[in-house]
């Protein structure tokens, strides 16, 4: 992750209004989804042919129509002014990590074979909770090359439970004789 993005998401979260970072990153995933969903709107805010002024204006306008807190309105104009889009999924990551830091809230990733249903990452959250001490907010999606088994992400760490991760280890192991 570059310094830009760190430093973005940094004065974000610094200045955010006490209580509400939550929101305001609910307001930044919402524009992150356009981005994604509305092929047009990066090129566009990233032309620079096209005015300063004129891409303010879209920006408020989709803003506005959508919502947004004042917060982060101002956030994602300051971010296409400065030229900064090109950075916006580095932005949004840093910020994330660093609002849930904030709250106490540890993010852990969850891939299984199968998807797993919203019962099923309910109590492993709660498992997870109580093996962590603290706030656990659980992301799942499924691999069909795991085979079978778990494998978690919690920060930069990975456990490996999965039935494809036990053969890759068998065959290293086998390999070094």
């Amino acid at each position: 992750m570059s310094g830009i993005g760190r430093r973005y998401a940094q004065a974000l979260v610094d200045a955010a209004p006490a209580g509400d970072v939550q929101g305001l990153i609910g307001d930044l995933q919402v524009f992150s989804q356009w981005l994604r969903d509305v092929p047009e709107l990066r090129p566009a805010l990233e032309n620079p042919v096209i005015p300063a002024a004129a891409k303010e204006k879209v920006v408020e306008g989709l803003c506005a129509q959508a919502g947004f807190k004042p917060h982060a309105a101002r956030f994602v104009r300051m971010v296409v002014t400065h030229r900064r889009l090109r950075q916006w999924d580095e932005i949004m990551a840093a910020a994330r990590a660093l609002c849930d830091a904030k709250l106490g809230i540890l993010r852990v990733h969850v891939t299984t074979a199968k998807p797993i249903s919203d019962a099923e990452k309910e109590l492993l959250a709660g498992k997870l909770k109580e093996l962590l001490k603290g706030s656990v907010e659980v992301e799942a999606d499924a691999a069909p090359a795991l085979i079978g088994g778990i494998a978690l992400k919690v920060g930069s760490t990975v456990y490996d439970g999965s039935v494809a991760g036990s053969l890759r280890a068998m065959k290293a192991a086998l390999e070094k004789r």
